[in-house]
């Protein structure tokens, strides 16, 4: 029983190391990279030429920021299937992606060049730019440079994805059908509504009462009085 358990023990030991050898050096998985101004996409299969483009489009949007100058060697992975984003993201396997704290690592569900679209294994709202998804999964990397990683991690969901959805400027709910249901109050159970949500608030802390980035993080904000407050600021420009 013990030369058993100690088997187990060893077996399990190796796994773990695989493991978190596969989170270290996730290249050895995939077999293809192309590298545009900084960002290397590593995918499982051969990369068209259009590639470079979502590439430089993610590159433009990420400068543009307030948190660009922290922008160094990105690696994002294309995953293409479930299970293989389930690897690297346990949690689950149904969003665009995932960046990972400590190594900064960005891995994307599915990806589809030509169109530019980004693809999560999903029933519904299962599609958006894939540039825009590059620029969100590094800007969250950004974040945790700029603020180091336990307060970058530690920062409300509501302003952590709402600004990484500013930074992308788009997301997978429909515009017009998303402001409309904020503005009347009526919601929606969907987590891309929510992000949707996430980005009106964050942008109005940037756009209208001029916060910047420092600002947005260092201030004491109250989310259901903010949302009280952005709602009134979209009726009356719906208003006007």
């Amino acid at each position: 029983m013990g030369r058993c358990l100690r088997g187990s023990e060893r077996a399990l030991t190796i796994l773990g190391l695989v493991y978190i050898g596969l989170h270290l050096f996730p290249q050895v998985l995939f077999a293809h990279s192309l590298t545009v101004e900084g960002i290397t996409v590593h995918s499982r299969t051969p990369l068209p030429e259009a590639a470079a483009a979502s590439i430089r489009k993610a590159t433009v949007l990420l400068r543009e920021s307030e948190v660009g100058d922290e922008l160094g060697k990105e690696d994002v992975f294309i995953c293409g299937s479930p299970w293989m984003l389930r690897v690297f993201n346990p949690r689950g396997s149904s969003g665009f992606g995932i960046s990972t704290p400590l190594t900064n690592h960005v891995f994307i569900a599915g990806a589809d060049f030509e169109s530019d679209t980004a693809r999560r294994f999903g029933a519904d709202y299962n599609t958006r730019s894939l540039s825009g998804v590059i620029a969100h999964e590094v800007t969250h990397g950004l974040i945790r440079r700029r603020l180091g990683t336990i307060r970058g991690e530690r920062l409300p969901t509501w302003m952590n994805e709402g600004f990484c959805e500013h930074v992308a400027r788009d997301g997978s709910f429909p515009e017009e059908e998303g402001r409309r249901l904020f503005v009347s109050g009526e919601g929606h159970p969907s987590s891309s509504y929510r992000y949707f949500v996430y980005r009106q608030l964050v942008q109005y802390l940037l756009d209208e009462r001029q916060l910047g980035f420092s600002g947005l993080v260092d201030g004491s904000h109250d989310y259901d009085a903010l949302v009280t407050e952005v709602r009134a600021h979209l009726q009356g420009n719906a208003g006007g």
